[in-house]
C-alpha cells in the first residue's frame, strides 16, 4: 500500500541480529538487531525501498538502528577494496566480517537480480571460528 506520499509501505523489513552468543564474533554486550533493507510484495515481486527510505522516514517511523554506511559514492574496485578488511565498526575489537553494496536507487539487474553485492573480507573467511560460507 502506499503512504501519504505516494511511497510504498513496506511490508516486510530485513536485519541482522547480532551480540554475545549469536556468532563467535561477538558485538557489544548485548543481543542487537540492525536494519539493513525494506521492501513490500511477495515471493518473487518483492519491490526494495531505496536506502534513503529506510534511513529517513521509514526509521524515524519506526524508531530502528540501521546498519553503519561506511562509504557513499559512485561503486570502484578500489573504494570496495577500501572497506571490505579492516576492524568493525559496531564496537567491537575485531576484523570486519566485509562489505555489502547496494546502489542509491534500487535496481535490478536481468542476470543477478537486485543489485546488492557482499565483499567478503579475506581475514574473515581464513580466521579460526568457522563462517557461514564453510
Amino acid at each position: 500500500r502506499d503512504n501519504p506520499d505516494g511511497v510504498a509501505v513496506p511490508n516486510f523489513i530485513l536485519g541482522e541480529t547480532f551480540g554475545p552468543g549469536v556468532q563467535d564474533l561477538p558485538y557489544g554486550k548485548e543481543v542487537g538487531f540492525r536494519v539493513f533493507a525494506a521492501a513490500y510484495g511477495y515471493r518473487g515481486d518483492q519491490r526494495y525501498q531505496n536506502w534513503s527510505f529506510v534511513e529517513g522516514a521509514l526509521k524515524a517511523q519506526l524508531g530502528f538502528e540501521t546498519v553503519p554506511v561506511l562509504y557513499r559514492g559512485p561503486f570502484s574496485i578500489a573504494a570496495m577494496m577500501e572497506y571490505t578488511d579492516g576492524k568493525t565498526t559496531l564496537g567491537a575489537e575485531h576484523i570486519r566480517e566485509g562489505i555489502v553494496m547496494t546502489p542509491a536507487v534500487e535496481r535490478y539487474d536481468p542476470n543477478i537480480g537486485r543489485v546488492c553485492l557482499k565483499s567478503v573480507s579475506a581475514d574473515y573467511l581464513t580466521r579460526n571460528g568457522g563462517t557461514e560460507y564453510n
